[in-house]
Order: C-alpha cells, then structure tokens, then sequence
C-alpha cells in the first residue's frame, strides 16, 4: 500500500513543494502529514478524504459514522492500545459487523493485525483530527480546538459530496425512467396510428375516429317571447324589469283616483237615498 505523500505526488494532485511543506510543519507542530496539508489549505478536505481512501486501498468512514454518539460505539471490541495510540477508533456495530475506522499513516503490519485480531471487521479510513476526535471521546476530554475546527471542516465537506452524489443518482434515475416511458409512449402512438388495425366491422380504427371540432353543435331552442334569454345580460335583464314595473308615483296616483270615485259613488247614492221621501210622509200626502 502506498502512503498518503507518494499517492499524491504520483497523481499530480499536489506539488513537491505542498508536500514538503506540509512535511515540515508536522514536523514542527506535530499531527500527521494531512492534518499539516488541510491547515495550509493545500487540498480540499473532500479531495484528501478520496486520497487517502485510494492510498490505503481502504472504505473512506462514512460520515454517518463518524457522528455516532459515543455511547453507541462498540469500544470494548477494540484492544485500549489500539485507541489510545491513535491506530484505530470503533465506529458502530451494523448488522453484527463492525466498523472501524484507522489512522491515515497506520502501517501495513498494523492492518494485518487488526484485520487478524478483527476478522469480517469493515476497516475503513479517516482524517487524523476525526481519529482524535473519537478518541477523545472515549476518555472524556476535550478535543484541542486545533483538531476540532478541522474535523468540522473535514466533515462538512465529505457529506456535501456524498450529498450530491445522491442527488445526481436520484436525477439520473429520474431522466432514464423519463427516457423509457417516452419510448413506451411513443410505441403505443404509432400501435395506435396504424391503418393496419382494424374495428370488428372491418374498417381501420383510424377512420372511425371523428374529431371533437368536426362534430356540429347541438341546436338551443329559443327562448319564449316573455321570457329573457339565458345569455342576456344581468344588467338588461333587471332594466327591462324595472321598466315593466309600474313606479310608486304613478301606484298612489291609481289608488287615489280609485278612491275618489269609490266616494263620489258613495256621496251619490247617499244623496239618491236622502231625496226619497220617509213612507209616512208619502202617506199623508195622499
């Protein structure tokens, strides 16, 4: 297996230079050789995450995983030496497998032996500051803000990518069901199309078929002399009522002219009444 500095450098990914730089200051500060690239901002964290998968020919650790609570990781399965000395941290117990995750510059032997010690493990690997990370959560201390600030890093940027990968396989899938159901639907249009395809009467379906704007509309009746039409206006409709009926002035006008000759009626058959002499009266005059 390759390192992380030769895989790099045989890529042409990073220059001699950022390497040598980055050798440097791990030298001076301490810290593996990519927590010293990632603080010179030499690489991207998503970019290192895939290096050193590549490098180690090892599953980069899921960031999934890497954000377990602490009291879900299986540590008893994994030797104190192993987590103390920074070689390898548990990540979770899924579907009786573990996973562990291993130092970027973890030795060949020292695979072996976890592979040896842990047989069926999923050994994957991570960025130095996540291994101090969960280490430090096993013993209950803080993680030097240094560490930290680069795990949130390190972190933010992997599950972005894994983010959009998702969502580039969920729209690829997307466009092929699109693809084929355009197929399908073009190959039942031209079935339909076909001339060959005949009714039970024997003539092609095709010629049976009459378009909805070739179809005559059906006849309205008229609408009565008295009655409005059902397209006429509100408006007009309620004019013309209006129109119709008679106004108040006019109402009380009749009224009152009825009344008047109803009294003159009266008036006169009163009076027709009174000019007719008592019947005593007539009776002594003759």
């Amino acid at each position: 297996m390759m390192t992380l500095q030769d895989y790099l450098e045989a890529s042409g990914q990073i220059s001699h230079r950022d390497l040598t730089d980055a050798h440097n200051r791990a030298i001076i500060y301490g810290g593996s050789v990519d927590t010293a690239l990632l603080e010179l901002e030499a690489i991207e964290p998503a970019a290192l995450d895939a290096a050193l998968a590549a490098s180690r020919g090892l599953l980069a650790s899921p960031p999934e995983l890497l954000l377990q609570a602490p009291d879900r990781r299986p540590w008893d399965l994994l030797p104190d030496v192993w987590i103390e000395g920074l070689e390898a941290v548990p990540l979770a117990m899924i579907e009786n497998r573990l996973w562990v995750a291993l130092h970027p510059e973890v030795t060949d032997e020292a695979i072996a032996s976890v592979q040896q010690h842990l047989p069926g493990a999923a050994l994957t690997v991570t960025a130095e500051c996540w291994i101090r990370m969960i280490a430090d959560q096993r013993r209950g201390a803080a993680t030097p803000p240094r560490y930290a600030s680069l795990a949130a890093r390190y972190l933010k940027a992997i599950r972005g990518v894994r983010d959009q990968v998702a969502e580039e396989s969920l729209t690829r899938d997307v466009s092929d069901v699109q693809i084929t159901f355009g197929e399908e639907v073009s190959g039942f249009a031209a079935l339909v199309d076909d001339d060959s395809v005949l009714d039970p009467l024997g003539e092609s379906s095709s010629a049976m078929l009459i378009p909805s704007q070739a179809r005559a509309p059906a006849e309205r009746p008229e609408p009565a002399a008295h009655e409005p039409a059902a397209h006429e206006p509100t408006v007009q409709r309620t004019a013309q009522a209006r129109a119709e009926r008679p106004s108040p002035l006019s109402r009380a006008s009749t009224s009152t002219s009825t009344s008047t000759s109803t009294s003159t009626s009266t008036s006169t058959s009163t009076s027709r009444r009174r000019r007719l002499p008592s019947p005593t009266l007539w009776t002594r005059r003759r």
